[in-house]
């Protein structure tokens, strides 16, 4: 992504089996300090907010992590920010000139959007379930968008069997659930069902660790 990182030897960088176990042991250190797992690097103690809709299924995630608000629109100010409206995401220009300018010029500094279609929406609710609720409930999306969503992702569950086999994800009956060693990589199972993520090896597997 950046100049600086091709500085960077490969070879000194820990193996995608050292960063997990690594995460596993920052996991039971935050545990035995009180704080409860919500998922991928967030952490709260029992009385916050975050962790009862954890428990109460009401989670949400957003550009900025992991929230309790839900069917808001995201308004996001400065560079690069990106806003989300309902089915649609925009995100402002990248550089101070820019966005300078923009305002100056009385405009909204948006440099690009992007409108959802139907299939982006329900693509975008599952992986909310797999990020927030650490499942996905085919009975859940059809009820919410009035469609079938087991034969829409027909292509989408055949490439979630080598996760299950890696022990990742177990299914029963329309339900697919996150096992304790897929919380930790969560992020894998849900670009499953990202389009952008069509092609997944095991060596792009490693690479999100």
């Amino acid at each position: 992504m950046f100049p600086a990182q091709k500085r960077i030897n490969a070879t000194d960088l820990p193996s995608a089996q050292q960063k997990l176990d690594m995460f596993a042991m920052t996991i039971d250190q935050l545990k035995a300090a009180g704080y409860v797992y919500i998922g991928l690097d967030h952490f709260a103690l029992p009385s916050d907010e975050l962790v009862d809709a954890l428990y109460e299924g009401t989670l949400q995630r957003n550009f900025q992590g992991y929230t309790t608000h839900s069917d808001t629109d995201l308004v996001s100010l400065g560079v690069s920010a990106i806003s989300s409206f309902d089915r649609l995401f925009t995100q402002n220009v990248k550089t101070l000139d820019e966005y300078y300018n923009h305002i100056r010029s009385g405009k909204l500094p948006i440099s690009r959007g992007v409108e959802l279609d139907d299939d982006d929406c329900l693509r975008r609710e599952a992986i909310q379930q797999i990020m927030c609720c650490n499942e996905l409930d085919f009975d859940d999306l059809d009820a919410e968008l009035h469609c079938q969503s087991e034969p829409h992702f027909s292509e989408e569950v055949e490439r979630l069997l080598p996760l299950e086999q890696d022990g990742l994800i177990r299914r029963a009956g329309r339900k697919i659930s996150l096992t304790a060693k897929g919380r930790f990589l969560a992020r894998i199972v849900a670009m499953v069902f990202d389009k952008a993520s069509q092609h997944l090896t095991r060596q792009r597997f490693s690479r999100v660790i």
